[in-house]
């Protein structure tokens, strides 16, 4: 089996996207934390993410 290579499908490279975005919860996360202090409203917000999130795989 090549690279890839799975159930007769084989993937090149090139058929990969450029990027994977991963995290994108974070920003997302401190705007709502920031609206709710802009707003002076009393809330706390709350981010999850995996180890795969801040790994740089080097």
């Amino acid at each position: 089996m090549g690279w890839g290579e799975s159930k007769g499908v084989f993937l090149l490279i090139t058929d990969l996207p450029p990027y994977v975005p991963i995290a994108t919860q974070i920003p997302q996360a401190a705007g709502a934390a920031w609206a709710s202090k802009y707003k002076n409203e009393s809330a706390c917000s709350l981010v999850y993410f995996g180890d795969g999130a801040t790994s740089d795989h080097v």
